[in-house]
């Protein structure tokens, strides 16, 4: 009985795996690709400065994205202070278009 309840990889089985591998590397790549622009913001709250970098699909999304995580490490806590912090004109704003 040596061996029972071993089965031997299929063809069918490679082929699955090498199938799904391919295609999560299509969607990684896919998601990569859109993420055209990097921008800095900079943003003083309450005496802090943080300065973060984020990606997204437009400057615009990019940058604000850079400042509301700028404003969680301000100690932008709780709805009204975050809303505060986000709405404060950032320090500096630098972007970049990555040219994927």
């Amino acid at each position: 009985m040596a061996g029972a309840g071993l089965r031997p990889i299929t063809w069918a089985a490679i082929a699955g795996v090498v199938v799904t591998l391919g295609m999560l590397a299509l969607i990684l790549a896919s998601a990569l690709r859109s993420l055209d622009y990097t921008c800095e913001a900079c943003m003083t709250f309450r005496g802090q400065t943080q300065c973060r970098e984020a990606v997204g699909t437009t400057a615009d999304e990019a940058t604000q994205t850079a400042i509301d995580n700028a404003c969680a490490l301000l100690g932008a806590r709780g709805m009204s202070l975050s809303i505060e912090c986000s709405n404060t004109p950032p320090t500096s704003v630098s972007c970049n278009e990555d040219g994927r």
